[in-house]
């Protein structure tokens, strides 16, 4: 696998397939799952709960009157598709 050379697979008809499948294979052999996987998940899950929760709410944008981003913005609203 170290020695796996893209340009010169290719020019021989070769697929990288080839390489792929022997990482999957000791990945498969080689890595042990956790013993508390579940336990692992929910707290992933309850932390991700927790940071949308106290995550920052969307400001709204406000131009100056008269400029070009504040024109902009009113032809999209005209428009039905506010950004």
């Amino acid at each position: 696998m170290c020695g796996f050379i893209p340009d010169l697979v290719r020019s021989a008809g070769a697929s990288p397939d080839r390489v792929d499948a022997p990482v999957w294979a000791l990945t498969d052999l080689l890595v042990e799952q956790m013993s508390n996987q579940g336990l692992f998940e929910l707290y992933r899950r309850q932390a991700e709960q927790l940071a949308a929760k106290n995550a920052p709410a969307k400001r709204e944008v406000s131009y100056a009157i008269g400029s070009r981003e504040y024109a902009e913005q009113q032809r999209h609203l005209k428009e039905g598709n506010p950004q």
